[in-house]
């Protein structure tokens, strides 16, 4: 097949080996067969992963890896610091922006620690004509697509892939996000001296139904992490369990079963935090990641915080060239006026007027749900959808961003994809990431992998 220009600009613009890659892959159709299964241990966490995968991976150059990085960490951190820098951590302020009901709660959460430096983050960008621009903070429960990280090494190993590494002298590096997780994990036990006795054992809360699939995990997990563990002297185990478990607090510690002293918990569940882990955590005993305060973080109106603020003197100068290179225009749907690109409107006029260049969320909602794209749905319904959520102060209007066209695996062949770029942030690390592609043109505008999305590796070169 002839590979369409606007394809190789896309490549061109990642890597010169991307570009070498798209020739290679349209050469040899056994690139297409990288899901072909293998008895090897690197298949083994597929039976419990429903998503599809992209057969083709994704290869970066140092100046593209240089601004994905920097992006990422970037507007992760600017994100976070919303509620002090913006709303001034006034709980009436953050209550009445976010539609909390209890000022006495937001007070709890904002009281020393509240994990929100150290919190994780999956960022969603796509890269646009425009520039790599976000398009969603992801600071709660479900970050997926970590889960790619075992694929890694079918991918790498590959005969088709093998030989295209050699004919072309490429050694690709993948960072993997569980190892610069679990070092973000004993750089914090170390900075709040919570390890003790030379362990460092760590809690996965994921909801009750995914405890077996997840556990079946365990092992690569456990070896990863104990890996990680070594290179700092310090032992430890990861557990799985789902809220509420047998958690208990003894002299002010966190035990598991009444056995373990647990230093760190993750939370990959939306389920309450049981009273004991928040306790011990407050304390100072306990590393809580993903925990109550990330639930009003990850709320989509973050962005429109900072959207909307992006110009003022809360931001200095390099931060509000970030925010300008990264952030596309947003604002919590609500009544009355805004200003868009520097001039004063209608936001219903606004959006109803300019259907196509929109987009319309929910802030609470996950995985391509309460999402609704302006130039994939009709005149009509779009306005319904627009006059119905405006009255409840809880969706964001977005401009709508439009992805540069990728050639991908597609079916017995390629097509042109539409890509998300998901990159995550463990406190202020960078720690890899993934792609979702969509064949172009394909559903509702939503490039989600609950949606049906192919998800891809980025391998850095």
């Amino acid at each position: 097949m002839r590979i369409p220009e606007e394809a190789r600009a896309t490549a061109a613009d990642l890597s010169d080996v991307a570009g070498r890659f798209l020739d290679y892959a349209v050469a040899y159709p056994d690139c297409a067969r990288l899901m072909e299964e293998r008895p090897d241990h690197h298949l083994a966490w597929r039976e419990e992963y429903s998503y599809p995968l992209q057969a083709w991976p994704t290869f970066v150059g140092e100046q593209k890896a240089r601004e994905i990085r920097h992006a990422t960490v970037e507007i992760t951190r600017l994100a976070k610091g919303v509620l002090e820098r913006i709303l001034k951590n006034d709980p009436r302020e953050i209550c009445n922006f976010y539609g909390i009901k209890s000022e006495e709660l937001v007070a709890l959460l904002l009281a020393e620690p509240t994990g929100i430096e150290e919190g994780l983050a999956r960022v969603d960008f796509v890269d646009s004509q425009d520039g790599f621009l976000c398009l969603e903070v992801n600071m709660g429960a479900y970050i997926g697509g970590w889960q790619l990280r075992f694929w890694e090494g079918l991918c790498r190993t590959h005969p088709a892939l093998v030989k295209f590494f050699a004919e072309n002298d490429v050694t690709p590096r993948y960072e993997d996000p569980l190892n610069v997780l679990f070092k973000h994990l004993v750089e914090e036990a170390a900075r709040k001296r919570i390890s003790d006795g030379g362990f460092l054992n760590t809690i996965l809360a994921v909801p009750k139904e995914e405890v077996a699939p997840t556990t079946s995990l365990a092992l690569a997990l456990n070896q990863s992490y104990s890996s990680v563990l070594a290179q700092g002297g310090l032992e430890g185990k990861i557990q799985v369990c789902s809220y509420p478990d047998s958690f208990s607090a003894r002299r002010g510690e966190l035990y598991f079963r009444g056995a373990d002293r647990i230093h760190a918990v993750l939370e990959h569940s939306d389920d309450q935090t049981p009273l004991d882990v928040y306790r011990c955590f407050k304390a100072g005993t306990v590393s809580l990641y993903n925990g109550p305060m990330s639930q009003i973080l990850r709320d989509k109106k973050t962005l429109a915080l900072l959207s909307e603020h992006q110009e003022s003197d809360v931001f200095n100068e390099e931060e509000k060239a970030v925010l300008r290179k990264h952030l596309p225009w947003c604002r919590v749907l609500a009544p009355g006026g805004a200003d868009y690109r520097g001039e004063a409107v209608d936001l219903l006029e606004l959006v109803l007027g300019r259907r196509e260049g929109f987009v319309i969320k929910h802030g609470a909602r996950a995985r391509g749900e309460g999402v609704v794209v302006g130039r994939m749905t009709p005149a009509d319904r779009w306005e319904a959808e627009v006059r119905s959520a405006i009255e409840t102060r809880e969706w964001i209007v977005q401009e709508y961003v439009t992805s540069r066209p990728y050639l991908y695996h597609h079916g017995e062949g390629a097509c042109l994809h539409d890509a998300v770029w998901g990159l995550f942030c463990f406190g202020s690390s960078y720690g890899g990431g993934f792609l979702r592609v969509m064949p172009y043109g394909r559903g509702d505008g939503i490039i989600n992998s609950a949606r049906g999305a192919s998800e891809g590796l980025i391998f850095e070169v």
